[in-house]
This record gives structure tokens, C-alpha cells and sequence, in this order.
């Protein structure tokens, strides 16, 4: 994982500080009112803290308001179809996740693709880490495994909704392990969470972020990191490599605009959000959430999209294939 206060954090703001002196043509006007940005899920989850933490700095940047809009449903696609319909002027932005490469492909009729949006920034990477209740039967992933192998589909894995980074990063962790579960949908990690310290499921594939203070004050337990290496967040607890589960997952965030938004205004929200990320309360928020910082464009991560696009497609003609 990149140091979060090391070299990425001075390019961000050489970054922002080239990008602000030299606005281009056409966003001087940009914006003439508040922004409402977008978390296609509940409050209190990981992307809706995400948000939360960039919105002081989103605010100072721009010099408008941006008001947080929780629009929770689907695994994000309600949320993502209301940023489509709207003006594409740059006034509605909205976050999104890795997630959102899943749904066309788990519903071709309601979900949607990530190319039908203007991609503006790549916000922060954090793995996904098995997690389980502290008085749990499960003391490492292989007692999961174990299980999972000796009773098919029926241990439960929490995730935070249908086609969320929590189901695909659980879904390819059946498929590098061999075993089978039934995965219960929440409609965020805020309920999924719960759901695992209570002891309702057993178990649930959950982003680092979301959970990361909650396993340092013990309320749930981490097994494994989906990672090549451990985490300073929680050092001691092992990779699935480490394990002999060859599998890796690495859950991402970014913000984007509605399809059409002049690319002027797209490089001012960009260098906005560039200049958010770079300040003291995000830095901070990122470093005790097990974020790592990303400075790089929509084009980037527009890439990065395309790339996983395909392994997401190949994931799930496996996982067809297996039932």
C-alpha cells in the first residue's frame, strides 16, 4: 500500500496547485450554485464517509455548498441513474465505487456502465478483508473454507447490497478457495457490519475503510487481508496468500458527473477535488481509515475501469459456470 503523507501526497498538491492556475476556458463561471453530490448508499457506510470527508475541502475549493444526497437502492444503480438524468452542467456529481462495473452484467436491463458517465477523479484505493464476529467459531480464513467446503452454501456472507465491492470480493474469494457460500444483501456496509458482530451471518468480504475501526476496538475481527502485503492498519493479520488462497481485491473510489459535462468543468471539478484530498482533515481520515490516496484523473481511472471491467465479466462466467 502507498504511503498516504508520503510522495503521493506532494503530488496531489503540486497537482492542484497547477490545475487552479490555469482554469480552462469556459469553467469561469463554474459553479454558479451548490453542488449536491451523490452517495448511492446509505448514510453511515463507507462511500457516504468518504464524501463526508472530502465535502470540507470540496466546499472551500469551489466556493459553494455541497450538499450530501444519500440515494441508497440496488447496489448503487438508483443512486447512479439519478446522476444520469441529471444536467449535465456539473452542479450533481456523485461518488463512485469498483461496483459499479457489475451491475450491467448481473442486470443488462436496469444496470449500468461506467462509460456512460464522465469519470472526474480517482479518490483512494483500500483492500477488502474477511471479517467475522470476535465470538465467532471462525479463527482463521481457513476455518471458513473449511466449513463452506464441508456444508455448500451454507455459510452466510454478508455484503453490502447485490454487485457491491463486499459480493464480488466475496465471490472471488469462492472461486480462489473452492468453496461455496450463500451471500445476504444489506443495503450498505453500515447494516452489513452489524449484521456480522451480531453473529446473524458468519461472515462477510468488507472494505478495510469501512471497517478498520472497528476491528482496532474489537468489535469485529479481520482474518485476512485481500492484499498483496499486510496492512500498517492492522499488521497482524495475515494476507490471503499468506493463507493459500491466491486472490487478491483491491476496492476503489472516485467521483464522476453525468455524461456531456464540458470537459472545462470537468477539470475544475477534478482539480477541486484534487485540492480536498490534499488537506489536512482528508489526509487524516484517509490515514486512519486504511485509504490510500489517489492522484489521478478520470482518464486514469477510466482506465483502470476498463481493465477490471474485463476480469469483473470473467469473475462472474466463472461463478456461472460453478452452479
Amino acid at each position: 500500500m502507498r504511503n498516504i503523507l508520503g510522495q503521493s501526497f506532494c503530488r496531489i498538491v503540486a497537482f492542484s496547485l497547477a490545475v487552479f492556475s490555469a482554469v480552462p476556458a469556459g469553467a469561469e463561471d463554474f459553479p454558479s450554485r451548490d453542488i449536491t453530490l451523490i452517495v448511492p448508499w446509505a448514510a453511515g457506510g463507507g462511500s457516504d464517509a468518504v464524501a463526508r470527508a472530502l465535502q470540507p475541502g470540496l466546499e472551500k475549493a469551489l466556493g459553494k455548498k455541497v450538499i450530501i444526497l444519500n440515494v441508497p437502492g440496488a447496489g448503487g444503480v438508483i443512486g447512479w441513474r439519478k446522476l444520469a438524468q441529471s444536467p449535465a452542467d456539473g452542479h450533481t456529481i456523485s461518488i463512485v465505487t469498483s461496483s459499479i462495473l457489475v451491475t450491467k452484467y448481473l442486470n443488462p436491463a436496469q444496470g449500468v456502465d461506467f462509460r456512460d458517465f464522465e469519470l472526474v477523479t480517482h479518490v483512494a484505493d483500500s483492500p477488502l478483508v474477511m471479517l467475522t464476529s470476535p465470538d465467532g467459531n471462525f479463527k482463521t480464513v481457513l476455518d471458513i473454507v473449511k466449513a463452506a467446503k464441508d456444508k455448500p452454501a451454507r455459510i452466510n456472507l454478508a455484503t453490502a447490497g447485490v454487485g457491491t465491492m463486499w459480493h464480488i470480493g466475496g465471490l472471488g474469494f469462492s472461486i480462489a478457495s473452492g468453496s461455496k457460500y450463500t451471500f445476504v444483501p444489506f443495503k450498505g456496509g453500515n447494516e452489513a457490519m452489524p449484521a456480522i458482530m451480531g453473529g446473524h451471518v458468519e461472515a462477510g468480504a468488507g472494505t478495510l475503510a469501512e471497517s478498520a475501526s472497528f476491528i482496532t476496538t474489537g468489535k469485529l475481527k479481520a482474518l485476512a487481508v485481500f492484499a498483496d502485503k499486510r496492512n500498517p492498519i492492522i499488521p497482524d493479520v495475515p494476507t490471503l496468500k499468506e493463507l493459500g488462497v491466491d486472490y487478491v481485491f483491491n476496492a476503489w473510489w472516485g467521483i464522476m458527473a453525468p455524461k456531456g459535462t464540458p470537459p472545462a468543468i470537468v477539470a475544475k471539478l477534478n482539480a477541486a477535488i484534487q485540492s480536498a484530498m490534499a488537506t489536512e482533515g482528508f489526509r487524516k481520515y484517509a490515514e486512519q481509515n486504511a485509504l490510500t490516496i489517489v492522484s489521478e484523473d478520470g482518464a486514469q481511472l477510466a482506465a483502470i475501469a476498463a481493465k477490471e471491467d474485463a476480469e469483473v465479466k470473467n469473475l462472474l462466467d466463472l461463478a456461472a459456470a460453478k452452479n
